[in-house]
């Protein structure tokens, strides 16, 4: 097979070093991987690490840096958020209360959206905390921290399935 090596170029339209890696992705479509960098060193150094990426983790890993939070927060919902199912009187598939969790799911998106998991960061979960603690409830209520910790748990049940999932 072809020894794969990417390419650095400068960018015509705003003069940027950029390195580039081709692939096919799953669906067999040729695509390409792109990173700005701010000199021929950098713009090496990017390209090698794109390259070590797609040989070790291969491409799934380089379409895992392009998944957001509202993505992460879709998957959830079509695979797990699901109503529940009970067999002689005992629940064996989905979760009790799916409403609630698709509320949770709201917040997620409100707060976090359009940011890449790879960019999230731990401050940006300190914050939302502190946030979510400022804002009062439909009833007009302070929010109570159990409530604010409910939701950091199923944020963090969401991103633990990201990572299970690679």
């Amino acid at each position: 097979m072809k020894q794969r090596t990417g390419q650095i170029f400068q960018n015509k339209k705003n003069g940027e070093l950029t390195a580039r890696v081709c692939y096919k992705n799953n669906n067999g479509k040729r695509t390409t991987v792109q990173r700005r960098a701010e000199n021929k060193t950098d713009a090496t150094k990017i390209l090698k690490e794109l390259l070590e990426t797609l040989e070790n983790a291969g491409r799934k890993a380089l379409d895992a840096e392009k998944i957001t939070v509202n993505d992460l927060c879709d998957y959830y919902q079509n695979h797990y958020a699901k109503p529940p199912q009970y067999v002689n009187g005992r629940k064996v598939a989905g979760l009790r209360s799916p409403v609630q969790i698709k509320g949770y799911l709201k917040v997620f998106r409100e707060s976090f959206g359009g940011l890449k998991l790879k960019a999230l960061t731990y401050d940006d979960l300190r914050e939302f905390r502190a946030e979510r603690l400022l804002t009062p409830t439909r009833q007009s209520a302070q929010r109570a921290m159990a409530s604010v910790n409910r939701e950091l748990a199923y944020f963090r049940r969401i991103l633990n399935i990201a990572e299970r999932n690679g």
